[in-house]
């Protein structure tokens, strides 16, 4: 079991590898409440990956809200997995002065409860893991780019020339790698008009190796005589 939090990483990781841990998750409630929050959504996790390229944003939602973790608790453990759960389920990164709409950050409510924000569509969802921080962890665990992809990804442009138009390196390879290619010639020329030159070359290969491909599954012309 104490590899499966190996994936989660920050502080979580760092005391599941310690030889006290059975004892010291035992003896104290904080810890105790944070790795059954943990074992909940790695015992969800196999709902999740049945959810094709969507993730069951429910059942995050559900979880985190019932933990009654605070943006401060998510910061603390530092864990990107659990960052990018939260980010997800509440539209923002978590911060230790993070405070649901309606509420300031010194109300006294703001930092125990979860407001759920739950995105219109996959694009959206995605689009939360991926801007202003890219939250691969978390992209991964949910599954949300598993081959085939979903219609709705596989035609989107929007995240794609988003990232390149912002100099989102990483965004922008990882979504490549992942097949989200279409709308990459636009995408190279949001990176070059905003002089992100390390993006627009990423682009730029990938729109040469699109071509290359489009050329070598064209039927050859016939001669004429």
């Amino acid at each position: 079991m104490r590899q499966s939090y190996k994936r989660w990483g920050g502080l979580i990781d760092a005391v599941a590898q310690c030889d006290s841990f059975e004892h010291d998750r035992a003896n104290d409630p904080g810890l105790a409440s944070t790795f059954a929050l943990v074992d909940r959504l790695e015992a969800d996790r196999v709902q999740l990956a049945e959810c094709a390229n969507c993730g069951d944003f429910m059942t995050v939602a559900e979880v985190l809200r019932s933990s009654n973790l605070t943006s401060t608790e998510v910061c603390r453990l530092a864990s990107p997995l659990l960052d990018g759960l939260w980010t997800l389920v509440t539209g923002f990164a978590p911060t230790s002065c993070y405070a649901p709409l309606g509420l300031s950050s010194t109300d006294p409510d703001s930092s125990t409860s979860v407001t759920v924000l739950k995105p219109r569509n996959a694009v959206r969802l995605l689009a939360r893991l991926l801007q202003p921080k890219v939250y691969i962890e978390t992209i991964e665990w949910l599954g949300l780019l598993r081959c085939p992809l979903s219609k709705v990804l596989a035609e989107d442009q929007s995240l794609l020339i988003a990232a390149a138009g912002a100099g989102r390196s990483e965004a922008v390879q990882y979504l490549l790698q992942h097949h989200m290619t279409s709308g990459t010639d636009i995408a190279f020329e949001q990176a070059a008009a905003n002089g992100y030159q390390d993006v627009a070359m990423i682009c730029w290969e990938r729109c040469k190796a699109i071509s290359h491909s489009v050329y070598m599954l064209a039927p050859p012309q016939s001669k004429q005589p």
